[in-house]
């Protein structure tokens, strides 16, 4: 099946002279590639997913602080810098 994909030109010159190197079309460059994503896609993306390690800690607000007041914060926040 024929098709039309716009590319960069420098990414386009550098795979043709990488298809050259290789002796090989860039068609076969291409489907190589193509087929590469597919199979890599399908195992999934290639990163082990991490576990989050969530980090907790005892606190608080400091007392007297009112989160609805925000003159109070502001005037908080200034005084810790």
């Amino acid at each position: 099946m024929k098709t039309t994909v716009d590319l960069p030109d420098d990414l386009l010159v550098q795979a043709k002279v990488f298809a050259a190197r290789k002796k090989k079309t860039l068609k076969e460059l291409i489907i190589a590639g193509l087929r590469g994503q597919l199979e890599a896609g399908e195992a999934g993306d290639g990163c082990a997913r991490r576990q989050i390690r969530w980090v907790t800690a005892d606190g608080g607000l400091p007392k007297g602080v009112d989160l609805s007041h925000r003159e109070t914060l502001g005037d908080i926040i200034s005084r810790q810098k």
